[in-house]
C-alpha cells in the first residue's frame, strides 16, 4: 500500500524536557491512524511538527514524497490541519463564510472552486443558518466545524486531526466521524487522528499506535489489539502499566 507520510526518528526537546524521543511513524493511503496517549505524552508536538508549525530539532519527514526541510511550501499544500486553538485559528471579526474565503484564497483557489466547496462542505455539515454569522459569535462547536472545513477546502490527501470532535454536540460529532470515515476511504485520503473518546477511536480507526514519555510504538490494527486484550481501554492502561486496581485514581487518559 502506497505510504502518504513518514516521520523517522524524529526528536524534540524544550530545554532539558525531551519531549520527543526519536518517533517513527507511517501513513499509508485511505488509511486512519489513531494515535492515543496520556496528556504529556508528546502526540500534540508530533502533530505539529508534521503540520510545519513547530521545528524538529533532527529526523526525517516526507509527505506525499515531499520533505519540508527542502520545500516547505509544496508539503504544506498535501495536507490539512485541525488542532486545539479554534478560537485563534480565524478571524473573529469576519463571518464563517469570510473566513473560508480568506484561507482558500491564500492557498490559490480559483473563485468559482472556492464556492463549490463552501457549499459542499456547508450542506453536509448542515452549516447554512451559521455560515454568513461572525466568527465570535458562534459557539465553540460551530467555531470547530469552521476549522474543519477550512482544513479540507483545497482537498488534501493528508488531514492532521488533534481532538477534532472536541467542542461537538454528539449529532455534530457523529456526522463528522462518518464523513471523515467515508471521506478517507472514496477520495484515497489519510487521516492521522488523537482523540480521548476511545469509542471514536474505535470507530475511525484502521492503526494505533500507543504514546508514552515521547516514545511511539509501532501500531497495530483495532481488531488485533482488541482480539489480544478484550477492549481498546484495557490495551490502552496496559500500556501505560496501569493495573485494574489503580484505573479510578488516573486522570487524563489522552
Amino acid at each position: 500500500m502506497e505510504t502518504y507520510l513518514r516521520a523517522v526518528a524524529i526528536k524534540k526537546c524544550y530545554g532539558a524536557h525531551r519531549v520527543l524521543k526519536g518517533v517513527n511513524l507511517t501513513l499509508r493511503k485511505n488509511e486512519i491512524l489513531s494515535i492515543l496517549g496520556p496528556n504529556g505524552a508528546g502526540k500534540t508536538t508530533l502533530i505539529k511538527i508534521l503540520a510545519t508549525l513547530i521545528a524538529k530539532d533532527s529526523g526525517r519527514i516526507e509527505v506525499m514524497g515531499h520533505n519540508p526541510d527542502r520545500n516547505e511550501r509544496q508539503v504544506q499544500r498535501c495536507f490539512g490541519y485541525v488542532g486545539q486553538d479554534t478560537d485563534r485559528s480565524a478571524y473573529a471579526r469576519l463571518t464563517a463564510r469570510e473566513n473560508l474565503v480568506f484561507f482558500a484564497r491564500l492557498r490559490g483557489l480559483a473563485k468559482e472552486i472556492i464556492h463549490k466547496r463552501i457549499e459542499g462542505l456547508v450542506e453536509y455539515f448542515d452549516f447554512s443558518g451559521n455560515i454568513n454569522k461572525l466568527f465570535m459569535h458562534l459557539s465553540g462547536g460551530q467555531k470547530q466545524t469552521v476549522i474543519i472545513m477550512r482544513a479540507l477546502l483545497h482537498d488534501p490527501s493528508v488531514i492532521y486531526l488533534d481532538e477534532p470532535t472536541k467542542g461537538l454536540d454528539p449529532v455534530s460529532a457523529k456526522r463528522l466521524r462518518d464523513f471523515l470515515k467515508q471521506y478517507v476511504r472514496w477520495e484515497n485520503k489519510s487521516l492521522l487522528l488523537t482523540s480521548h473518546i476511545l469509542s471514536e477511536v474505535e470507530y475511525l480507526a484502521d492503526r494505533i499506535c500507543f504514546m508514552n514519555n515521547g516514545n511511539l510504538d509501532a501500531g497495530d490494527s483495532v481488531e488485533n489489539i482488541i482480539a489480544r486484550t478484550g477492549a481498546l481501554e484495557d490495551a490502552f492502561f496496559q500500556r501505560l502499566g496501569i493495573n485494574s486496581n489503580k484505573r479510578s485514581e488516573y486522570g487524563g487518559l489522552v
